[in-house]
């Protein structure tokens, strides 16, 4: 049985996430949740996204992210900036990025807490 030694444990969902990178003039690229922390996240992105990150993103890498919960009724929406930790292919068609968030504010937080809940 395996320990878990994240302060923040990772879970399970697989969401809608929109990525707006700085300096591309605003262009959204979609992506999916693999798992999600009060940390961070990991999302499967198809390559034309890893190359747009290459292309404009300046080192250390940080984008705009927008988690779309699968709750319509009231369209609930998280928007996080973060940082690029990881990114590896993981199949011809697909590529797994891990993302720290950074500048969390309290409100932030606790509506990431709540989407967490809900797993």
């Amino acid at each position: 049985m395996a320990v878990e030694r994240r302060f923040h444990p990772r879970h399970i969902l697989q969401l809608p996430v929109t990525i707006i990178l700085p300096g591309n003039d605003g262009e959204e690229y979609a992506g999916t949740s693999l798992n999600i922390s009060l940390s961070g996240m990991q999302l499967a992105v198809p390559p034309y996204v890893t190359d747009a990150i290459k292309r404009y993103c300046a080192i250390p890498q940080e984008l705009c992210l927008t988690i779309n919960s699968e709750d319509t009724q009231s369209g609930e929406q998280i928007s996080l900036t973060g940082r690029i930790i990881v990114n590896r292919r993981i199949s011809s068609n697909e590529y797994l990025i891990g993302v720290k968030f950074r500048s969390l504010t309290p409100t932030l937080q606790d509506s990431l807490q709540k989407l967490l809940n809900r797993t």
